[in-house]
């Protein structure tokens, strides 16, 4: 053990501070070294438990002993400085941040090997979990989102830290992959309502202008619209911790005088926990500021949005009642109204309100939308003026059964080309204990009629002549069912029993999303459940908590409302980047029982055929596309496809009823298969790294133009290849094939801005602000969480000679983004354009102190 006296300035003097390190266990030949480090005062008895806590995973620690500073609060720069400056000089290959009032789950202890593995150009995140009770943390909005960098490598922490307060361990994070480690670490210090109390009032004094955290601290101790989990079994931590009831803190006064968060920082926490599924909390919080502000017209409509998302249904329908009572034209709270009573089962109330809005807003989408809803129940899919068919992009028909059952959940399933198997998938739907709508969607032709023959008078089957991608046939689908829930099986896969009972529970129970494993086909062979162990170990119904996977979901309808439908020209990951938005609304609830069976090959030539195909397509796709043209990109894919395997080898091992030599024979299959997956990621990645660099520099030039096309072509799953092919197109005065790579960038990723921007800008100038107006609500439509697109929809109504919806749409932008500056300037603008002076105020008002507040963050 080493201790080091410390000369440290303090504002009364100079005083002694003690540096304390140790090894504790040397690593062993050829493996990295990794100390923690840690500073402790008030609270100095919780670090013998702490570091009982970290031995495991561990080789010493270096501490700081601040209990010497006459300050209130020492300075965090200048203590961190010192312990890493000590790692670094006892030769740490890795740097583990803790405090002494936290504790890793002990799960860590086996994760480590695999995280150190994957190199050292890793910034590794843990999941804070803020202990409200003993054994139970916080989950909702910010505080079920939150997470920490706390494994850094060496390399990482060579920079001097200078931020007072709440920052990061490293001062600069470029030139590495923040990871996260799916590992829980423990906040002790927010277990008891007084310690909670304490931590408010000291960081509310340490940071009056709320410089260092724009969202404040007043949520600190705020217990209204709390959700607590208790500690998942298997994730616990150890040693067990005793509660002394203590503050661990300086008293709270002992700074100064604490203050409540100003407006601008209550609307930072309503943006930020509203945008984490903290939609009920956030509605607390956005009611006082409607209450503190009553003249304000504009934040009501904010409170009705989050009732709205919240599923306070009634509390929206009456907000949106006070604001019509106010103003009879205002169109968002009319719009609100309508799909607060349509949630609530009210049609013929919601009718009337949807009259309105189609007389003031004739052909709108976000209008058409509202009275498909209404008309759901009895809509006529055949027909030619049907929903879904703008999805479908050519000749097209719908076939209805006289039995398709009436259920609580719709599935649909998803066939290409009519494969046989797309039978057997609706014959396990069939099969199921409880009934459910079966909506076939079909694209690329074939002769589905011949192939579900025998199920064709109880199902609804929608046949699509052209291929069309996932995204867009799930999209059908949605239009083209009843149900308020929907489920979606591949024609690939069989529905095991219990398949649809075992979603409706989850759901009946109050879950929005419901996420569910993968199995092998009953009686696979050896090789087809080795490869569905390799793909699917995250969506094991014996997967550990903290590696879960959630695809395979269900989803209550109203999800597609708030977040959009799935991007219609992904060729993959379509459901991950909708579930991006989603889990802004609410959790998914894993569903280990509900199990969907998915073929795999049979072969072992065949299932490293299959693998290569997959490797070319997962290199397109986040996390393996950022790593085209990186310098260490064959290191990083060597450590995530080493992790893949070693995971799929733990689920061999945790698979009951399989002999020694099968287990042997599966983890060697699954070893051919990853090396033929990453063999196939990396060379994609070239290519995909050249296609980065032959993008055009400049948007003019027919040089740049065949440049775009190239590049756009070699890379078709980039928007932002697409985009550029848009602005090369239009460049060259070719505006039909701008629009169309505008179009193909929006259908890549409809929550882009650019796209949509030059896309309404072209079709103005084409075709009229009206036309304008209708294409700009679509993409609004398409990505409704997407505050950008509301604004660039204000301003088309407004370019079109229309105020009312211009205004009604800049709301729909402060709903999306009560926090953004911009949100509030464009309400400020349309309100003194139509002679509203106390709203233009308002909005000025909001808009100056939010940007002051950015100003002030370092």
């Amino acid at each position: 053990m080493r201790r080091l006296a410390i000369a440290a300035h303090a504002a009364s003097g100079w005083i002694t501070t003690m540096l304390e390190s140790r090894i504790t266990q040397p690593p062993g030949r050829r493996k990295p070294m990794v100390l923690a480090v840690f500073s402790y005062r008030h609270d100095a008895h919780l670090v013998p438990g702490m570091l009982a806590n970290i031995a495991p995973f561990t080789h010493g620690y270096i501490g700081w002993d601040d209990r010497a500073t006459r300050e209130a609060l020492s300075s965090e720069p200048e203590r961190r400085n010192r312990l890493l400056a000590e790692a670094r000089r006892m030769g740490a290959d890795w740097v583990l941040a803790i405090d002494p009032d936290e504790r890793f789950e002990d799960q860590l202890a086996a994760r480590m090997p695999e995280m150190l593995a994957a190199g050292a150009g890793n910034l590794w995140h843990f999941v804070l979990r803020e202990m409200f009770s003993p054994s139970a943390y916080r989950a909702d909005g910010v505080w079920g989102a939150k997470t920490l960098l706390r494994l850094m490598p060496i390399a990482a922490v060579c920079k001097e830290l200078a931020v007072p307060l709440h920052a990061a361990w490293v001062a600069d994070g470029n030139g590495f992959s923040h990871r996260q480690s799916r590992i829980n670490l423990y906040h002790l210090r927010m277990a008891t309502p007084e310690r909670r109390a304490a931590r408010r009032a000291l960081y509310s004094a340490a940071d009056p202008e709320r410089r260092f955290q724009r969202l404040g601290y007043d949520y600190l101790d705020d217990e209204r619209g709390m959700v607590l989990h208790p500690i998942p079994n298997g994730r616990g931590y150890s040693p067990p911790f005793t509660e002394d009831h203590g503050l661990w803190a300086p008293a709270p006064d002992a700074v100064g005088p604490a203050r409540p968060d100003p407006m601008e920082a209550r609307l930072t926490y309503v943006a930020q926990s509203a945008a984490k599924a903290g939609h009920a909390a956030a509605l607390v919080v956005m009611r006082e500021l409607c209450a503190a502000s009553p003249a304000d017209a504009d934040l009501p409509h904010v409170a009705a949005s989050l009732a709205l998302q919240s599923g306070h249904l009634v509390e929206a329908e009456a907000t949106a009642n006070a604001l019509l009572a106010r103003d009879g034209t205002d169109l968002h709270a009319r719009a609100l109204r309508a799909r607060a009573r349509l949630q609530l089962g009210q049609k013929q109330a919601a009718a009337s309100d949807i009259a309105v809005l189609e007389h003031a807003q004739p052909g709108s989408p976000l209008v058409a939308a509202l009275a498909a809803e209404r008309d759901r129940d009895l809509a006529d899919f055949c027909a030619p003026s049907a929903v879904w068919r703008r999805w479908a992009g050519g000749t097209a028909h719908c076939l209805e059964g006289a039995g398709v059952a009436h259920a609580d959940m719709a599935v649909v399933v998803l066939g290409l080309g009519a494969p046989p198997e797309l039978a057997e998938a609706v014959a396990s739907l069939l099969a199921q204990e409880v009934a459910g709508e079966i909506v076939v969607v079909n694209s690329g032709g074939g002769a589905p009629e011949a192939v579900l023959a025998a199920y064709l008078d109880r199902i609804r089957l929608i046949a699509i002549d052209a291929p069309l991608r996932v995204g867009a046939a799930r999209n059908i689908g949605i239009d083209a069912s009843r149900a308020p829930l929907i489920a979606f099986l591949a024609a690939d896969c069989l529905a095991a029993p219990g398949w649809i009972s075992g979603r409706l529970a989850r759901h009946r129970a109050g879950a929005a999303m419901v996420s569910t494993p993968v199995l092998p086909i009953p009686d696979a062979r050896l090789v087809a459940r080795a490869a569905s162990l390799l793909k699917y170990w995250v969506r094991n119904p014996a997967t550990a908590e903290a590696d879960i996977s959630h695809f395979g979901r269900s989803y209550a309808r109203w999800i597609f409302d708030e977040v959009g439908p799935f991007p219609p020209g992904l060729r993959v990951s379509e459901d991950g980047a909708l579930n991006l938005l989603a889990d802004r609304l609410a959790q998914p609830v894993w569903a280990p029982d509900v199990g969907t069976c998915h073929r795999d090959p049979e072969g072992l030539w065949a299932l490293l055929a299959d693998h290569r195909a997959r490797g070319r397509r997962r290199a397109d796709h986040p996390p393996f596309r950022a790593l085209a043209g990186a310098p260490d990109a064959a290191a990083r894919l060597a450590a995530d496809m080493a992790a893949r395997q070693a995971g799929a080898a733990r689920a061999v091992d945790a698979t009951p009823g399989l002999s020694q030599p099968a287990r042997w024979a599966m983890k060697a299959v699954q070893a051919l298969a990853v090396g033929a997956d990453r063999r196939a990621v990396a060379a994609r990645l070239r290519q995909l790294a050249a296609a980065d660099t032959a993008m055009p520099r400049e948007a003019r030039g027919q040089d740049a133009r065949a440049q775009a096309r190239d590049a756009f072509a070699a890379d078709g799953e980039d928007w932002q290849k697409a985009f550029a092919l848009g602005e090369a197109e239009a460049a060259a005065g070719d505006w039909a094939a701008a629009e169309d790579a505008y179009r193909s960038a929006l259908a890549l990723a409809p929550k882009m801005p650019a796209p949509l921007a030059a896309l309404q800008a072209r079709v103005a100038a084409a075709s009229g602000p009206k036309a304008a107006l209708a294409e700009a609500e679509a993409a609004a439509l398409a990505a409704p969480v997407i505050a950008a697109h509301w604004s660039i929809a204000a301003a088309a109504a407004e370019a079109a000679g229309q105020p009312a919806v211009a205004l009604a749409h800049a709301r729909r932008a402060l709903c999306a983004a009560p926090a953004s500056p911009a949100a509030h300037q464009t309400l400020s603008r349309l309100h003194d354009a139509q002679g509203n002076a106390l709203m233009a105020a308002f909005r000025r008002l909001a808009r100056d102190r939010l940007q002051a507040a950015a100003t002030r963050t370092p």
